[in-house]
């Protein structure tokens, strides 16, 4: 039996179809976060000093599927692709046994920003950014969250100090490993 054959025309609505996608999940997000500003949500902004090179920090960042190879080790103990996902969608897994689906909601080379949101779990609002700015020690990564309700910012800014630890540990890590093999050992 033949595989039924495309007409011309079915991929651009396949694609058409997930730009509708798209754009109603970013249109949704975008009510969320008027709605979130309206009612006072709970702004959180880290600043997180790296001793690395900004361009291998953004590396890091911007592997969006790799959190707990490259980014925040013992943080996060696994990352996964959502299959099926109308956009870039990951399910991340933390020490602490919560689970969460983040999509990526954008990413910016020449800023070095990436913008995701949790469309999972407690929060009626959850969207951050993680943003890599050179600094004279090496880089820092500015990580803001906007959450709502606001009960939930305790917990939040307690997961995020943990991630910025991970974060720091796993980078110069990284930044030792690669210091060590380019010196022959």
């Amino acid at each position: 039996m033949r595989p039924a054959r495309r007409r011309a025309g079915d991929w651009e609505r396949s694609e058409k179809s997930r730009g509708v996608e798209r754009a109603a999940l970013v249109g949704a997000w975008l009510i969320g976060l008027v709605a979130a500003a309206a009612a006072g949500a709970g702004t959180l902004r880290l600043d997180v000093p790296v001793n690395a090179p900004v361009e291998e920090v953004w590396s890091a960042v911007r592997d969006f599927q790799a959190v707990h190879r490259r980014l925040a080790q013992g943080f996060v103990v696994d990352t996964e692709p959502v299959a099926g996902a109308a956009v870039e969608t990951r399910r991340v897994t933390f020490a602490n046994g919560a689970v969460a689906e983040e999509v990526l909601l954008g990413l910016d080379e020449g800023l070095r920003r990436l913008a995701y949101s949790s469309i999972r779990g407690r929060a009626l609002h959850h969207a951050a950014s993680m943003e890599v700015v050179p600094a004279p020690e090496g880089s820092r990564i500015v990580w803001t969250t906007d959450v709502l309700p606001d009960d939930l910012v305790p917990g939040i800014r307690a997961m995020m100090e943990q991630g910025a630890a991970a974060m720091q540990r796993t980078l110069v890590a990284e930044q030792d490993a690669a210091a060590g093999e380019g010196q022959g050992r």
